[in-house]
């Protein structure tokens, strides 16, 4: 079993109970595997394929931002010391079998979690555990409606195409500049800028990665 099969089974395990699940959520000083939200409760998942100090440390920080916390591990892998550990601090542990969750251990509520940003977009974008660091971000999101823009309007304006979308920017200048040397720079994979004149042009082609 790889981190993000696991991670899958525990997915499926959430959604089947109803949770609506974002993967690969940011939050301060880093991110959350999985966060499940039914109602106004949120619960944290870091999945591992065995427990270390970095998933005590991710679990930890995770922990302040949710009313539960819980880690995922194959079952074999939890040991008595882990158990304790989770006990004394009031973390919650999902035992993964082949293909399921066989047993949940419930943790301790946090009645005030701080503050997390979910995005629908992180509910689709990114698995959990994937191997390729892909994950949701405000900037990613930009980037992918400005691809998706150019590519249905080719040769259009770069002014135009940034009005017409959703982005992270504050305003439209600082929208246009920071798109302008992120493209120049081949950060955005698939778009390319013409001048025009005094015009820069959009153009959408191919892109292997996003």
């Amino acid at each position: 079993m790889t981190e993000q099969e696991l991670a899958a089974t525990v997915v499926a395990w959430l959604r089947a109970d109803e949770w609506d699940v974002y993967q690969e959520v940011e939050i301060p000083g880093g991110r959350v595997d999985i966060v499940a939200v039914r109602g106004r409760v949120r619960l944290a998942i870091e999945t591992k394929l065995g427990c270390g100090f970095k998933l005590f440390e991710q679990i930890f920080n995770a922990s302040r931002h949710a009313h539960f916390a819980s880690i995922a591990v194959p079952s074999m892998k939890i040991s008595s010391l882990a158990r304790r550990i989770c006990r004394d601090y009031g973390i919650g542990i999902l035992h993964v079998g082949a293909g399921n969750v066989s047993r949940f251990e419930d943790g301790r509520l946090n009645r005030r979690p701080l503050d997390m940003t979910l995005r629908e977009e992180q509910k689709r974008w990114g698995a959990a555990g994937n191997e390729f660091n892909m994950y949701y971000t405000a900037f990613r999101g930009t980037k992918e409606a400005l691809y998706r823009f150019a590519l249905e309007n080719q040769g259009c304006e770069l002014s135009l195409a940034l009005a017409s979308i959703q982005h992270h920017y504050s305003n439209a200048r600082s929208a246009r500049s920071s798109m302008k040397t992120w493209i120049e720079t081949g950060k955005v994979p698939g778009l390319r800028l013409e001048r025009d004149g005094k015009t820069l042009r959009l153009y959408a082609g191919r892109r292997t990665k996003f």
